[in-house]
């Protein structure tokens, strides 16, 4: 951390970042309250306000609201030609679209911090501009190849974060110097999420889900670079 220009914490979010992040919205299946993104791009100009609102109020109380952590899980079908059954569908989880344009707005803020204090690894490949799986495994091939010339053994450990731990999350983000302001509001939206699963569009009970760990996919890729 030396060099270190300042220490992050999350920015007061502006009218327009909202409006822009409606509109980079992709169109997919609403979560659980049925707002799709869609329609949220039609609306957001009379809308914009009162999101901002929510989102900087979050962000003053470190407190991210509970209505955008609940999950609508939903079955779809592996294999169309196929009898739909329990063997043949896997799960999705569709999260608030609200939601995802605070988790953008916030997550953008994240890269810029890491950006100008140059804290992101040369081996960091993935969700960063200018990366992709072509850069790493022309990187991998690389260095593999340049040690197998000069005789020696070449091993790889391949790692499947299918949960994350929470804690070494946060911890892993004190040391990046995120201020504890910051932390408590990721503290809020990492833990105490629910999900519900809906089958033929019936909504089953609301599960809490352990606060041990957070899915992955709650908060997509974006935790992988952190860690």
């Amino acid at each position: 951390m030396k060099n270190k220009k300042r220490t992050f914490n999350i920015d007061k979010v502006t009218t327009t970042e909202v409006e822009c992040q409606h509109k980079r919205c992709k169109d997919r299946p609403p979560g659980i309250y049925n707002l799709d993104a869609k329609f949220l791009s039609i609306v957001t100009k009379f809308i914009a306000v009162p999101v901002c609102h929510i989102i900087n109020l979050s962000n003053e109380k470190c407190i991210c609201p509970h209505e955008w952590k609940i999950a609508k899980v939903i079955l779809l079908s592996k294999n169309s030609a196929a009898p739909f059954s329990g063997k043949n569908s896997c799960p999705i989880s569709l999260l608030a679209a609200l939601g995802k344009i605070m988790e953008r707005i916030i997550f953008e803020q994240i890269q810029t911090y890491f950006d100008v204090n140059n804290l992101n690894t040369d081996y960091q490949h993935a969700y960063r501009p200018g990366y992709s799986t072509c850069t790493a495994l022309t990187q991998v091939i690389v260095e593999w190849q340049t040690e197998q010339d000069n005789k020696k053994l070449v091993s790889a450990v391949l790692l499947n974060f299918r949960r994350l731990i929470y804690l070494l999350l946060l911890d892993k983000l004190e040391q990046y110097d995120f201020s504890l302001t910051a932390l408590k509001w990721m503290e809020s939206y990492l833990t105490n999420r629910k999900q519900t699963v809906f089958l033929i569009e019936a909504c089953q009970r609301l599960q809490m889900l352990h606060v041990k760990y957070c899915r992955v996919a709650v908060w997509g890729h974006y935790c992988f670079q952190f860690l």
